[in-house]
C-alpha cells in the first residue's frame, strides 16, 4: 500500500501567497510600507509552506518491510529491522477538545534506525520513532491499520482500539 501525501496545507500556502501578493501590490500602489512589509512577509511564509509540502515523500508497505522517505529515513527499513510498529492516538493536550491525529510510531528491533527516537511507545514505554502523523495522508486510518496487519502481522499493534477496549471496561 502506498501512501499520499495530503495537499490541503499546499492549497491553503496558495491561497495566502494569493492574498499575500494582493497586499503586497495594493500597498505599493498606495504607498504603504506597512502593507508592503505585510504582504512581503506572506509571501515568504507561503513560500516557506510550499518548500515543506513539496519535499519528497515516500511510504510504502509491503512484504518486504517499509519504504520510506519520511523522519529523515530514505530506504526500505526491512520487517526484521522493526520491533514493533505503533498506530497510536496521542491523549489531547491539556485544554483542547479536539483529539489528536493518529501517529505512527516504529520501534526498532536493534540499532539499524539512525535517526533519534523521538517518540514513546504507549505500550511499553520504549523509545521509538514518530514516522507519520496520519493528518499528512489521504489514505484513512483504518485502512493503514488493515495493511500494517497485513504485512507487519504480530509486529503491529493499534493502540486505539486497546484504548477502545480499556475506556469499554472503565465504563463497566
Amino acid at each position: 500500500m502506498e501512501l499520499h501525501r495530503s495537499r490541503d496545507l499546499l492549497v491553503m500556502g496558495g491561497w495566502f501567497a494569493a492574498c499575500s501578493v494582493l497586499v503586497l501590490v495594493c500597498g505599493s500602489a498606495a504607498g504603504s510600507g506597512t502593507a508592503a512589509i505585510l504582504g512581503g512577509l506572506g509571501l515568504v511564509i507561503s513560500g516557506a509552506i510550499a518548500v515543506r509540502e513539496l519535499r519528497p515523500f515516500r511510504f510504502h508497505i509491503g512484504a518486504e518491510g517499509l519504504t520510506l522517505r519520511v523522519s529523515g529515513v530514505n530506504r526500505l527499513v526491512s520487517w526484521a529491522e522493526i520491533d514493533a510498529i505503533i498506530l497510536d492516538v496521542p491523549v489531547p493536550a491539556a485544554g483542547h477538545d479536539k483529539p489528536a491525529s493518529p501517529t505512527l510510531l516504529l520501534v526498532p528491533a536493534g540499532s539499524t534506525i539512525d535517526r533519534p527516537l523521538d517518540g514513546t511507545s504507549p505500550l511499553d514505554g520504549r523509545r521509538a520513532l514518530v514516522l507519520l502523523g496520519l493528518n499528512r495522508v489521504r489514505e484513512p486510518a483504518d485502512e493503514v491499520a488493515t495493511a500494517l496487519a497485513r504485512f507487519a502481522g504480530g509486529r503491529f499493534t493499534d493502540a486505539r482500539q486497546l484504548r477502545r477496549a480499556r475506556e469499554g471496561t472503565e465504563a463497566q
